[in-house]
């Protein structure tokens, strides 16, 4: 998993995305644990926290994977837009897409909420 980094693109934040330019073709990061793989962008408070702080997907196309925290949502509507106080607070970081499913697992309360709920119903 790699932290921070990633020059913005100004066509692809004027477009509502998070400054990447991802055009046609996928980014690749090199990832310790999984190699060469699609790269993905993510919040800092997903890699710095253990606890679940929810996953909020940022784009539905598999090769513009982007997330963030609940956190970030909140900071973001109150700002109205990705001002530098909201980058700030965000703080993106770069991972690979497998890490990204790992953090997606990870995070996701409705996921957890519904595994609960199972556990409850069968036991």
């Amino acid at each position: 998993m790699l932290k921070k980094g990633g020059e913005p693109c100004k066509r692809n934040a004027a477009e509502g995305g998070m400054g990447f330019c991802w055009q046609h073709e996928p980014l690749y990061v090199d990832c310790g644990p999984h190699g060469k793989r699609v790269a993905a962008v993510v919040c800092c408070h997903m890699i710095e926290v253990t606890r679940a702080v929810g996953f909020i997907e940022n784009s539905s196309d598999p090769i513009d994977l982007q997330a963030w925290c609940e956190r970030c949502e909140e900071m973001f509507l109150a700002e109205g837009d990705k001002t530098k106080a909201f980058e700030a607070f965000n703080d993106r970081a770069i991972v690979c897409c497998v890490c990204y499913g790992e953090l997606k697992a990870k995070h996701s309360r409705r996921r957890k909420a519904a595994a609960r709920k199972n556990r409850q119903t069968k036991g």
